[in-house]
Parts: structure tokens; sequence; C-alpha cells
């Protein structure tokens, strides 16, 4: 009577789990029939965060399964790669579901989805020899240095962003010589203004524009040097 009993509740306690299993699936998975054999592994450079209108690398990885053997989708943007390594393009702000997949033997299963959140591209530095706010600086490490410059500190992975043009601010304090670039290098006019620099000289760089590899356009923050 007792092993009875403990068989009907260990039916009862199947019956629940399926109930349970079948209200928490995705329509994805219902469609398929699908099981979760293993748990794949996520990995990006920046954890839940992808960035809008860029390439972002993404790599996933599920025990005992072949990277030949999986492919994914995505929501709300495009995928590129293969082999466990993508390329994510997000194409708006917001939420990117990835979903995971693998075809083994012609049977597809899925193996659930992962969130992330899209941001938009953050605004990178300008720098003028290593110089990004204000400071004092040798009139040969000013001439050394060619252009403005500018960074994403923050990326883990190759990406870059161009300066289409920026001004100088000739006499800081002085409202004249406003000499202007229409890329990131020093003009011959410019250079001469940096040849007859004497100490105690100021320049500011000002309305710096950059294009970033979203397409858009961003104006960067001034530097302002004293020699």
């Amino acid at each position: 009577m007792k092993k009875r009993r403990n068989i009907c509740r260990y039916i009862i306690i199947l019956s629940l789990w399926e109930v349970i299993n079948c209200f928490g699936q995705s329509q994805a998975e219902k469609n398929l029939n699908i099981i979760r054999p293993n748990q794949p592994v996520v990995s990006t450079t920046n954890f839940n965060v992808v960035y809008n209108g860029i390439e972002n690398p993404i790599a996933i990885a599920i025990p005992n399964v072949p990277s030949e053997a999986i492919y994914i989708k995505v929501s709300l943007g495009t995928v590129s790669g293969a082999n466990g390594k993508y390329l994510i393009t997000p194409k708006e702000n917001g939420q990117l579901t990835i979903f995971i997949y693998s075809v083994l033997k012609k049977d597809t299963i899925y193996y659930g989805e992962y969130g992330f959140r899209v941001l938009k591209l953050p605004t990178p530095i300008a720098y003028v020899a290593g110089i990004s706010d204000s400071s004092k600086i040798q009139k040969s490490e000013l001439a050394a240095a060619h252009g403005v410059v500018c960074k994403f500190n923050w990326a883990d992975f190759d990406l870059q962003a161009k300066i289409v043009s920026f001004e100088l601010k000739v006499g800081v304090n002085k409202q004249k010589n406003v000499l202007k670039s229409n890329n990131n290098l020093f003009t011959n006019e410019i250079k001469e203004v940096f040849n007859k620099a004497k100490s105690g000289d100021e320049f500011q760089f000002q309305n710096i524009k950059s294009l970033l590899p979203d397409g858009s356009e961003r104006i960067l923050n001034s530097i302002r040097i004293k020699i």
C-alpha cells in the first residue's frame, strides 16, 4: 500500500512538471517539439550589451555539439559568420534576441534564446599628442602629433571612428585667428602657427567632428593646449 502511494505521488509530480514545462516553452520550441540537451555558452565583449548600427562580435559554444552544426537567428538585426563565431548588427535601439539552434543528422534542435540590450554607440574621445582635455605641452610634441585622432576607450574589439574636420582657435582668450582643417591633419597654415609658437601661447581645438562606424556624426570634446 505504501509503495503504491509513492508511485501515485511520483506520477502526480511528473504530471505537474509536464504542465509547468509546457507553459514555459516558447512558441518556437512547441512548433519544433524541442528538448534542451545542453546549455549554450554565449560570450560577448560587453556582457549583455550590443551597439546599434555596428558589427558586434559574439561567440557561441554548445557542449558536445560541433561548432559547424550551430546556427543562430536574431530579432531586430542581421547576423553573419559561422562555426560559433558571429557578427551581430542591430537595426535599432531596444532589445535584441538571439535564437540558438543546431542541425545534427537532419535533426534541428532549439537550445533557447538570449536577450541583449541594444544601445546607441558612445561618443569617442578626441586626442592631440595624447591630450584629451587641458594641458601644457612642449612645442616639439605638438609638432610631432601631425593631427587630431579619436578613440573608443571602452571597446574591447576593433572599432574606429574618423575625424572629418576641426577648428584651431589661436589664443584662447582672444577672438581672433580660427583656422580650419577638413580632415584630421594639421594644415600647412596650422603647422606654420605652431612653428612660430612661443612659451605661454595657447591653442584650442574645437568643433571636432567625427564620423562613427554606425554612420552618425558627432561633435567631440574640445582640447586646450598651452606651450
